[in-house]
C-alpha cells in the first residue's frame, strides 16, 4: 500500500525501490540523482567498444563528467577492469550516491576515484584517453513539457540552459585540454541535438564526429576525436 500511495503522488518507482537496473547492474538512486535511462546504455556500449580497441596499447584513463549516480562509470568498470576512472560532478549529494555505487558494485576491481568539480574546474593537471558525459541537455522551453515524474528528478541534472546546449559548449571548449593526443569524447544528447553538438565540437577542433542512433532511430550519442 505504501508503494501504491507514493506512486499516486507521482514519485518515480525507482526512487521508491531505491535502485534502477542499468546495464545489468542494480544501481542505487535517490532524489539527488537522475534515474538512468535505457538509452544511456548506448553511451556505455560506445565507450566499451572504444576501450576494447585501444586496450592492447594502454590501460584507458576515463573521465565520467557529470557522473550523477555513477551508473556510467560502474557499467564501464563492471565490463572492463583495464581502466582508470575518475567520476566528477558539481553536486556533492550526487557524488555520495556515486561513491556508494562504485564501492558496492565495483570495489577494487579497477582504479577509481571521485572528484567534486564544477565541470573541469578541479581537474587541472589531469589527462584522459576518454571523456564520457551525459550532461544536462533539456532546454528551458522543454522543461515545462516534461512529465511529472521526470520533473521529480533533480533540475540541476536536467537543465541545459536556453537552448539545451550550454554544457556541450563548455565541454567542447575545455575537454581538448584534458584529452591526450587522439583522445576521444562520448556524449549523450537530446534527440534533436546531433548536428548542433557535432558542429560545436568541430568548431573547437574536434574531428571524426559520429552520431549514433538510439532504439527509436533518434540521435542519442555523439563521439569525436581531438586532433
Amino acid at each position: 500500500m505504501e508503494i501504491a500511495e507514493k506512486r499516486r503522488q507521482h514519485i518515480p518507482l525507482d526512487y521508491i525501490l531505491g535502485f534502477s537496473n542499468f546495464y545489468g547492474l542494480n544501481v542505487k538512486v535517490d532524489k539527488n540523482v537522475l534515474i538512468p535511462k535505457m538509452e544511456t546504455e548506448l553511451l556505455v556500449e560506445s565507450v566499451l567498444k572504444h576501450i576494447d580497441a585501444i586496450k592492447s596499447v594502454k590501460c584507458a584513463k576515463v573521465l565520467d563528467l557529470c557522473t550523477g549516480s555513477g551508473c556510467i562509470a560502474a557499467a564501464i568498470a563492471s565490463n572492463c577492469n583495464e581502466v582508470d576512472l575518475i567520476l566528477s560532478d558539481t553536486d556533492g549529494l550526487a557524488l555520495n550516491v556515486a561513491r556508494q555505487n562504485m564501492t558496492n558494485l565495483i570495489g577494487d576491481k579497477c582504479n577509481w576515484s571521485i572528484v567534486e568539480s564544477d565541470m573541469f574546474d578541479n581537474l587541472k593537471g589531469l589527462s584522459f584517453d576518454i571523456i564520457v558525459s551525459n550532461p544536462p541537455y533539456v532546454s528551458d522551453s522543454e522543461l515545462n513539457e516534461l512529465s511529472v515524474e521526470v520533473k521529480a528528478q533533480p533540475l540541476i541534472a536536467l537543465s541545459g540552459g536556453i537552448d539545451g546546449l550550454k554544457f556541450y559548449r563548455n565541454i567542447a571548449e575545455n575537454a581538448k585540454y584534458f584529452l591526450q593526443k587522439n583522445g576521444s569524447i562520448f556524449l549523450e544528447i537530446g534527440y534533436t541535438q546531433g548536428q548542433a553538438v557535432s558542429q560545436i565540437l568541430e568548431e573547437q577542433g574536434f574531428c571524426n564526429c559520429v552520431i549514433k542512433k538510439d532504439f527509436s532511430n533518434l540521435d542519442r550519442v555523439v563521439s569525436a576525436t581531438v586532433r
